[in-house]
């Protein structure tokens, strides 16, 4: 939704996860996730969240720590034994709030994607609301 000066003053929903399999060797594990803007004319990234997570293969937390830099958001862990993680972040759709908004008609598509973690790639489409 936009305002009088034409920058976005609501989204919806608030937060979206991503969330990537990603195989891991036993000990410490660093994996970043690259957020691009593919198509429209918009440049702000969206940032984390408290609540973002990395499980092992039955669903337990694995203690990580998950830090954002503008578009690349980095998850580090200590995996007790190598094997198959699950690394769940929050990402909040807020920290796009009084940025410009783009084109009318325009809808901005952006890709995430895990660094050596093959068809990790997934999409999200900003798209102005219609009244």
């Amino acid at each position: 939704m936009l305002n009088g000066l034409n920058q976005i003053n609501q989204v919806n929903p608030g937060v979206f996860f991503y969330w990537v399999k990603v195989t891991a060797v036993a000990g410490s594990n660093t994996f970043t996730i690259n957020q691009s803007i593919t198509t429209g004319n918009f440049s702000k990234c969206y940032g984390i969240q408290a609540g973002s997570n990395v499980y092992n293969s039955n669903c337990n937390t694995v203690m990580s720590t998950v830090t954002n830099n503008g578009c690349a958001t980095t998850v580090q862990f200590n995996a007790p034994t190598a094997g198959t993680y699950i690394i769940a972040v929050k990402f909040d759709a807020t920290t796009i709030k009084n940025q410009p908004a783009p084109s009318p008609g325009t809808t901005v598509h952006s890709d995430f994607s895990t660094t050596g973690v093959p068809n990790s790639t997934s999409g999200l489409d900003l798209k102005k609301k219609v009244m």
